[in-house]
């Protein structure tokens, strides 16, 4: 159903592009001006949130670690609330002009100190960048002294960040802290959508500052990505494996991995570029943080 999801939200996105319109969303937020704090008010008016958010917000699972706000409750005169309860599963990013969420809830909800009114979301995912005038809200239901209510909050942009791109001497690309390099081994014949899915396999192999068989390191996270002529695009997929070969612990291959769209598209007899797929790689080395973006062959 995840996957089906994707595609459709996908499908819908270019269609709405093509269109030059937009899905509109018919609740109508309110807000209030204290000095040059904005609170925003809840649908039925039982509480008052502010929301401080994290200096950038970046897309994809390279900015899970960094996203972060930090929320505190009013009650309706203005005064910090005494109670607040706010579960994970309440707190959902939404693009309310594309009309979907976003499924991923592995966000941390927390209370800070000894302050009843705060609360602390960390870890926070957005599958794609702002893309002109659609842009990411939160839309989240609280229970405040005893009474529950919904808000929904405005996020301010998220955006890509643009890594500079190192070749290494052996045809590799740089990790972003320079404390490894990966090399394409073999992606041939991939492609898209869920019938492809078994047959797509990705073979890399990592290598240390000397040019070395890398050791002593963890691979965490793996995501495919696919930048969209500046409309950048996750897959919240997760169900590709990841194995190493025997005696070459630097040398992995991943497998079934789920592409929802090819790298171009025909329309009309016409054939447009969509984009280009990476996979996004981030590990730890003797203990250290790092990551790649591993640049893929078309996905047909």
């Amino acid at each position: 159903m995840r996957l089906l999801n994707f595609v459709l939200i996908t499908f819908s996105f270019f269609l709405q592009l093509a269109c030059g319109g937009s899905s509109s969303d018919d609740e109508s937020q309110q807000t209030e001006l204290v000095g040059d704090t904005t609170l925003f008010i809840s649908s039925q008016d039982v509480y008052k949130v502010e929301a401080q958010w994290s200096k950038t917000l970046v897309p994809g699972r390279d900015g899970v670690a960094g996203n972060f706000v930090v929320l505190s409750f009013f009650t309706k005169a203005g005064e910090p609330a005494d109670s607040v309860d706010l579960q994970s599963n309440l707190f959902v990013p939404v693009m309310l002009t594309m009309g979907h969420g976003n499924s991923d809830k592995n966000h941390k909800v927390l209370s800070p100190g000894d302050q009843a009114h705060v609360i602390r979301v960390e870890n926070i995912y957005f599958n794609m960048a702002d893309q002109g005038q659609h842009s990411w809200s939160i839309r989240l239901t609280a229970t405040v002294n005893g009474v529950e209510d919904t808000v929904t909050l405005a996020v301010p942009k998220v955006q890509d960040v643009e890594r500079p791109k190192v070749i290494t001497p052996e045809g590799g690309t740089l990790s972003d802290a320079g404390l490894f390099h990966i090399v394409l081994h073999d992606a041939s014949n991939l492609e898209a959508q869920k019938d492809g899915r078994a047959n797509n396999k990705v073979e890399f192999m990592l290598f240390d500052a000397e040019g070395l068989p890398l050791k002593n390191f963890k691979i965490e996270t793996i995501e495919p990505w696919m930048y969209m002529n500046n409309r950048d695009h996750g897959n919240f997929d997760d169900d590709h494996t990841l194995r190493f070969m025997d005696g070459m612990a630097h040398h992995g291959i991943i497998e079934n991995i789920f592409f929802p769209m090819a790298s171009e598209m025909t329309m009309n007899g016409e054939t447009r570029v969509m984009g280009r797929w990476v996979l996004k790689i981030s590990l730890t080395l003797n203990g250290e943080a790092d990551s790649v973006e591993l640049d893929l062959p078309k996905v047909l």
